[in-house]
């Protein structure tokens, strides 16, 4: 073991797994340890031929792993540095060109190749360098080991809920991730979404004029919607603590419910920031391995590899959910309770204004608020064209379904910090729509909030008696580590909506 020690065959490997265990321990809520093992085989493979043709050929292997171990944080470090430099320039010259970066990791490739053949101590280095990449990967290990105890995260929601109607419509949970109102379409995209509204009122849908999200980002809003309460109810939850996210979400009061009632459940992962989800008997376009090797690939020199990998994989993934939605009724048995969280038309834009599949040269974080704001409608025209071709299929069946259409916020508004009562208005200007057979008390939908989509829904349908929370918005302070939701009420900027 000294030996191999003395030898540097350590390091390199750890090195080679730190960039995947630091996405992982900085995504918990989103990523699963599962999901890591491919990418760190992967890596180890790869790192092992390199040493075995290395022993075979070379005769200072010390030397030989410094220099990969060298390449390997290159070669993972490039993507961070192009977003470092993102937002730095020398005289109008952009620093974070890909031809600038390229140059200047080539020298600092051939500088380091250089060094560290001149070198003379290679082996006390290389005892400098395991130890040091050993306690980079123990660093990691707390938020490992916390990630598979889920210690007292199992008992969040105590709350049961029986269902005492005989009938037992299926119900579909259609989320469609930041689509505004058409108030603020009008107001911040010059956009009059009236054409689609319309065509939902004449298939038999009500729109709910009055509606504002109670939190302005997906994992909040979510994580509220499908508990049926306010997240300052839930205690030691706060912004940034992951794992609670994570179990508050998988293990969510609203699923069980429909399971503990007899729903067979399904949850279509369209691309939402939450992933794992315990309380679903089936999921459905699973794509978490590919947020996993996105990022992998975002963060390296993989990034001028595969340019294209980002783009196909969301496309991938929305065809996915849109397909999965519109085959519901054929491969699942009722009752049923399906959860559709569909990505759009929240960025990444992929459509052009012919709503044609694109690759745009720039992601949505480095766009101006022209172009931003126009590709959004794209997409929005795309989600309103696919929305037309699969509700007719969902509404043919017998009995006629609930269907709950959602979105989880607003848009995001490109006002620097702090941010205006107008730019709050626009990022909790959300949109709901429903269709209700056979509703007893339907002008209630006309009155409610995410919150309270679900309380109304088991009152209305199952002869649940449950309290209909008052309405309200939060904004919540993200930067805040303390583990409670420090939030602001900013629900008098909806108050003509009450």
């Amino acid at each position: 073991m000294i030996k191999y020690f003395n030898l540097g065959l350590f390091h390199p490997y750890f090195f080679g797994i730190f960039p995947i265990l630091f996405i992982y321990t900085n995504n918990l809520s989103e990523i699963s340890f599962d999901s890591s093992l491919i990418p760190i085989l992967g890596i180890f493979g790869v790192i092992s031929a390199i040493i075995l043709i290395s022993i075979k050929y070379s005769k200072n292997i010390q030397k030989i792993t410094l220099f990969l171990s060298f390449i390997i944080l290159l070669f993972f470090s490039i993507g961070y540095a192009k977003l470092w430099l993102s937002n730095l320039q020398i005289f109008d010259f952009a620093l974070d060109q890909s031809g600038f970066i390229i140059f200047t990791y080539s020298i600092i490739f051939f500088v380091g190749l250089f060094s560290i053949y001149k070198m003379k101590y290679s082996l006390e280095i290389t005892k400098i360098i395991t130890v040091i990449s050993i306690a980079v990967i123990i660093s990691f290990l707390p938020g490992i080991i916390l990630d598979f105890s889920n210690t007292n995260y199992d008992n969040l929601n105590d709350m049961t809920i029986n269902f005492t109607t005989i009938d037992k419509p299926n119900i579909y949970f259609i989320i469609l991730d930041g689509y505004a109102s058409n108030e603020s379409l009008k107001n911040n995209f010059d956009f009059d979404n009236s054409k689609f509204l319309n065509y939902l009122e004449n298939s038999g849908f009500l729109i709910n004029k009055n509606s504002f999200s109670n939190y302005e980002g997906t994992v909040f809003t979510m994580l509220s919607t499908l508990n049926m309460n306010y997240l300052h109810d839930f205690k030691e939850l706060g912004a940034n603590t992951a794992l609670l996210h994570k179990n508050l979400f998988s293990n969510n009061l609203v699923m069980n419910t429909f399971q503990n009632n007899g729903y067979h459940t399904t949850y279509i992962d369209g691309g939402g920031p939450l992933r794992d989800m315990k309380t679903s008997d089936e999921i459905l376009c699973h794509f978490t391995d590919n947020g996993l090797l996105q990022t992998l690939i975002d963060t390296s020199a993989m990034t001028y590899i595969f340019q294209g990998f980002f783009w196909d994989s969301w496309n991938d993934r929305r065809s996915c959910s849109f397909s999965a939605l519109e085959n519901i009724p054929i491969n699942t048995e009722s009752p049923f309770f399906i959860y559709a969280h569909l990505r759009t038309p929240h960025e990444p834009f992929l459509r052009d204004s012919n709503g044609n599949f694109i690759e745009y040269d720039q992601r949505s974080d480095q766009l101006d608020e022209k172009t931003f704001n126009e590709r959004y409608v794209y997409q929005l025209k795309y989600t309103n064209k696919k929305l037309i071709e699969i509700i007719p299929k969902l509404l043919s069946a017998e009995p006629k379904p609930i269907i709950i259409l959602a979105s989880d916020h607003g848009t995001k508004s490109f006002t620097n910090l702090p941010l205006t009562d107008k730019d709050l208005i626009q990022k909790h200007s959300n949109f709901e729509a429903f269709y209700l057979p056979n509703s007893k008390n339907s002008k209630s939908y006309s009155e409610i909030t995410l919150v309270n989509i679900f309380r109304t829904i088991f009152n209305d349908y199952f002869g649940t008696n449950l309290e209909i929370l008052e309405n309200k918005a939060y904004d919540v302070n993200e930067k805040n580590n303390d583990n409670y939701i420090d939030q602001k009420d900013i629900t008098y900027l909806f108050d003509s909506k009450n």
